[in-house]
């Protein structure tokens, strides 16, 4: 008789462990929530870097390239913001730059401005 119990305590423990694996195999699998808890944190990030690039003086023309190269320093592990400063002193061509635009005057009166001639045609009409 005590073999019989022993042999059907083993067949209840060997379910036992065979239910404890099943639940394990099914906590690990990522449920809909990790998924979108995923997908916000990398939007979280990826807004981070380009908040974090415009601070650093990128060019907003340049902001899409400066996001990728970025993403390579954060998962080396960097912080958002420390990539995005990696990314525009290692990457210059990133950073905003300010151009002088000429200004063309010239003078509105009297005969030498250029078109004075000009004006003496549509003036006479």
């Amino acid at each position: 008789m005590n073999e019989s119990i022993t042999a059907t305590q083993e067949q209840a423990v060997e379910m036992e462990l065979t239910e404890a694996e099943e639940q394990i195999d099914a906590s690990s699998e990522p449920s809909a929530a990790d998924e979108e808890l995923q997908q916000l944190q990398e939007a979280l990030i990826e807004a981070r870097v380009k908040l974090a690039l415009l601070m650093c003086g990128a060019a907003k023309s340049k902001l899409a390239e400066g996001e990728k190269l970025a993403a390579g320093f954060v998962a080396a592990g960097a912080s958002p913001e420390e990539a995005a400063e990696t990314a525009v002193q290692s990457y210059p061509h990133l950073k905003l730059t300010e151009r002088e635009v000429p200004v063309f005057a010239a003078a509105t009166s009297g005969k030498s401005d250029g078109f004075a001639a000009i004006r003496g045609i549509f003036a006479k009409r």
